[in-house]
């Protein structure tokens, strides 16, 4: 009375796979018989044969002993089902249990794999056999789907490959030959005179491997190009200079040496002592002049030379001041005007060249006495200011300084355009000297470390000196 489930076997009297149920035929508690059903499962095996690619795989159903239960030729009915025997079945059974695959000796690639039956149905225990599942393909079939996709993937290859090819020889047209040609261009500018020029470098340090050769090679080209334009700007002042000194010179050197050269030849026949006296002393005053200016020529030496030549000592500025006071009254009194020092703190003391500032200040002074009308005003004050500095500031009441010379009043020798405002003399209202005086104001308090600048409007101008308290640390030992 309980029910069995038996293996799936191939029933050879109905010629099928199948599961036999032996059903007990009893009465009375007697068995009279037994009935046998054969339920036929062979609808449940699919066709052996699969598509794959280009060719077809044949499939098998093989048992545990390496007999065929289940194939093609089973099913077209030229095998029986366990007759025949799969070759080398002791290699499939020693392979992995997940399945694996191997080429066999009539050139077929067989994968296998074994399948799994469940272990129980419910709750009713089933021992199932052991199959395992073999496909087999031929190589050949294989092989050809693998040529035609190499044949494929070297197709691909070589168009990528000339692809790379025409993009690298467009790259280096616009990257290289571009780059080589727009710094040969500048080279051309440059050479017709356009120092201004710089070869594009912007494309330095883009690209993904950085800067090469010719990004090095428009650096240097435009460090070459500022440097030519600083020496051809270095020496298009130098020859302006040169100018400016020939100008001035040819009025300032011209009178006292003809003054001189006349009273030497006076003096030849002139026989009055009062008068020779009077020549000499003319003599003497002229001369004082030239070697005035040609002092002050030697001033404007370039600070380099005169490093080592900055006397550093403490400076009163106050006495400072009173010191130019004294060189500038008898100047201020001939004009009839007023000089007012302002020194602020009376005990300001600053680190300078004491020599070297006294003349700075006093050129700035004599300007303003030279430029405020007779009976003006000169104002020099003194203040301190944040960061240890002491700005000195000198105000006249001139006519200002004139639009198109404010740019230049700091240069060597420039001194305004008209030649007939030149004079000898130090206080002649509105007469200009060799250009000289603000020159060397700059040049000295340069070399203090410190600046100069200058306000200047229709009622007058300020001059500010502002110098360091102590010594500069550049300046040091």
């Amino acid at each position: 009375g309980q029910v069995y489930i038996p293996r799936v076997n191939y029933d050879h009297s109905a010629k099928v796979w199948g599961v036999d149920l032996c059903i007990p035929i009893m009465v009375k508690g007697k068995v009279l018989g037994v009935t046998k059903v054969v339920m036929d499962i062979s609808r449940w095996l699919p066709d052996c044969n699969l598509d794959f690619g280009s060719g077809r795989a044949t499939m098998k159903v093989v048992g545990d002993k390496g007999f065929i239960l289940h194939s093609q030729d089973i099913l077209a009915g030229r095998a029986k089902p366990m007759t025949e025997r799969i070759g080398d079945w002791r290699h499939i059974i020693a392979s992995p249990p997940g399945g694996a695959w191997r080429t066999t000796d009539d050139d077929k690639i067989q994968a296998y794999a074994p399948v799994r039956m469940p272990e129980s149905i419910g709750q009713i225990p089933v021992k199932m056999s052991h199959w395992t599942l073999v496909a087999d393909i031929d190589k050949a079939s294989v092989q050809y789907g693998l040529v035609r996709l190499s044949i494929l993937i070297l197709l691909i290859g070589i168009i990528c490959i000339g692809l790379l090819f025409s993009g690298g020889v467009l790259l280096i047209d616009r990257s290289l030959i571009n780059r080589i040609r727009k710094i040969g261009q500048s080279a051309r500018r440059v050479s017709h005179g356009d120092l201004q020029h710089r070869a594009d470098s912007s494309w330095a340090g883009t690209r993904a491997f950085g800067m090469d050769e010719i990004d090095d090679l428009a650096h240097d080209f435009n460090n070459m190009v500022r440097k030519l334009q600083k020496s051809h700007t270095e020496l298009t002042e130098a020859n302006r200079l040169k100018e400016d000194f020939i100008r001035i010179a040819g009025h300032e050197l011209r009178t006292p040496v003809s003054y001189i050269v006349g009273m030497a030849t006076l003096m030849k026949t002139c026989q009055d002592a009062e008068r020779l006296n009077k020549a000499i002393d003319t003599m003497g005053f002229k001369a004082g002049r030239l070697d005035e200016i040609i002092q002050a020529m030697f001033k404007l030496i370039p600070a380099q030379s005169l490093a080592n030549d900055m006397n550093y000592q403490d400076v009163n500025v106050s006495k400072l001041l009173e010191e130019v006071y004294t060189d500038a009254k008898p100047w201020i009194e001939r004009r009839n005007q007023r000089l007012i020092i302002e020194p602020g703190q009376r005990d300001t003391i600053i680190q300078a060249d004491k020599n070297k500032l006294r003349d700075a200040i006093e050129n700035v002074v004599m300007n303003a006495i030279k430029f405020t009308p007779n009976a003006g005003q000169v104002k020099v004050s003194v203040h301190r200011r944040l960061g240890g500095y002491v700005a000195i500031q000198i105000a006249d009441e001139g006519p200002g300084i004139p639009e198109s010379d404010r740019p230049h009043i700091f240069d060597p020798f420039y001194s305004g355009s008209d030649i007939l405002k030149h004079s000898t003399g130090k206080s002649g209202y509105g007469k200009r000297g060799m250009g000289l005086g603000l020159a060397i104001v700059k040049h000295f308090v340069d070399m203090h470390g410190g600046t100069v600048e200058f306000t200047t409007g229709p009622n007058g101008t300020t001059v500010t000196i502002q110098l360091p308290i102590e010594r500069p640390a550049e300046n040091g030992e």
